[in-house]
């Protein structure tokens, strides 16, 4: 949501017609320039948002609730001006036209008056679906958020006592998971409810369209009688369900999904459709958002192993049957294993199933990760643009890729890990499936 403030300059007395845009809790302050004298205005802003009435004003239509929910945010904010003066003025009375946003990309000063019917975002295409999704992205507060993480730890361990306790609460607290009935009677149960809220919550920051596609092939790949009846795949089943397996595996998906809770915001307004490449973002946390996009490659890396097998099987119909055209040295899935990071995307791109490749292309970028991880990839707030060096032999090699396209990679690349994460799922179903049909023989 955006608020108009009118500000005097200190100095020239130039009134700058200020639209300011705040997503974090935390106190901040808000500094600009005076377009005219350029001199330093100071102001110290903090949301502190009824998210309740956020929530129930976002069900409704959106013009129709504007009126209540600008009213709400309005008394929310706590606004002080420390140098400059706070005036008072008309929609579009100003001698400067300024906007300010701690996560939104805005536009430069002008002394055109602001778009007055649509925020910056909504320049875009998609613009009504783009606007549901930033606000059902916002539609709970880091309480709700923070129980979330309390259940995704619960469930890295398979605290099912706890996992049980959070799920009943979240399901009572939020509004669109109270229809939701959960059976915790068996360990499927249990998955069942983790998944139910992590999607919920999730889903409107990823594209949840191919998301689901995903979900749905794997389904229709592994739920037939020819794939229950095959030994290998019985037996990856198996292992990928074992606690064994699972203890390291939970722990790490758990511990990225639980670090893209703490940068969520980082992400609102980065979407497949929505190009921001000529606009400023916010890039003050781009130190921790270079981290979360190598531990993702790194996690994908070691569990590619899980879409390497389903391909095999998949194209070949035999689980360790690598594609032709790769290395000698890689035979089996092991060796495919055993390869650094870096170089299994020249495996992948000798597979062909589409709707798996999907995990690493565009996405599985050993070139950001190797600039990244060698401490090679400067960023120039002024341009946006993020320079890496990521190859030893040739240091001054340059690569760029835009803030806003590095955002969304490494939105798609969290996306990816939770396809990884929806295998052992399917494979908790599977079992359960296929030993119900070896029972109905």
């Amino acid at each position: 949501m955006w608020i108009r403030y009118h500000i005097k300059c200190h100095n020239c007395k130039k009134v700058t017609n200020l639209r300011l845009h705040l997503l974090s809790r935390e106190k901040q302050d808000v500094k600009f320039n005076c377009p005219n004298s350029d001199c330093r205005t100071v102001l110290e802003a903090q949301l502190d948002i009824d998210y309740e009435k956020f929530q129930s004003y976002t069900m409704d239509i959106p013009d129709a609730s504007f009126q209540g929910f600008h009213r709400n945010f309005l008394e929310s904010l706590d606004f002080k001006v420390l140098r400059g003066e706070k005036t008072e003025g008309d929609f579009e009375s100003g001698d400067f036209f300024l906007e300010y946003s701690d996560k939104l990309p805005v536009k430069k000063a002008s002394t055109e008056p602001h778009n007055k019917f649509m925020a910056t975002v909504r320049d875009p295409k998609n613009v009504i679906e783009s606007g549901q999704r930033d606000n059902i992205r916002t539609l709970y507060d880091n309480n709700k958020w923070n129980e979330l993480k309390d259940l995704v730890t619960a469930y890295q361990i398979f605290n099912k006592k706890n996992i049980e306790t959070i799920s009943n609460r979240l399901k009572k607290e939020c509004v669109l998971l109270q229809e939701k009935e959960f059976d915790f009677q068996t360990d499927l149960g249990f998955v069942n409810a983790y998944f139910f809220i992590l999607n919920h919550f999730l889903f409107p920051w990823i594209d949840y369209e191919k998301h689901s596609d995903f979900i749905q092939y794997l389904f229709d790949t592994l739920f037939k009688e020819s794939a229950f009846k095959n030994p290998q795949l019985n037996d990856v089943a198996d292992y990928y369900t074992d606690d064994s397996f699972l203890q390291n595996f939970n722990h790490e998906c758990s511990s990225l999904i639980n670090e893209f809770i703490d940068l969520r915001f980082d992400f609102v307004y980065t979407f497949q459709d929505v190009d921001f490449k000529e606009k400023n973002i916010s890039t003050i946390n781009f130190t921790k958002l270079k981290s979360f996009y190598t531990d993702c490659f790194e996690f994908l890396g070691r569990y590619s192993i899980i879409p390497i097998k389903f391909m095999n099987y998949v194209e070949r119909g035999d689980i360790t049957a690598m594609p032709a055209g790769i290395p000698r040295n890689v035979n089996n899935p092991d060796d495919f294993e055993n390869l650094s990071n870096g170089s299994k995307m020249e495996i992948f791109n000798k597979y062909s199933t589409g709707e798996i490749l999907e995990i690493f292309k565009n996405r599985f970028d050993s070139k950001l990760r190797n600039g990244i991880n060698h401490f090679k990839a400067k960023l120039d707030s002024e341009s946006q643009i993020i320079s890496y060096y990521p190859i030893t032999k040739r240091p001054n090699e340059e690569y760029q890729i835009s803030y806003s396209e590095f955002l969304l990679k490494s939105l798609n690349i969290f996306e990816s890990v939770l396809r990884v994460n929806q295998f052992i799922k399917m494979f908790y179903y599977y079992n359960r499936d296929r030993k119900s049909a070896h029972n109905n023989v």
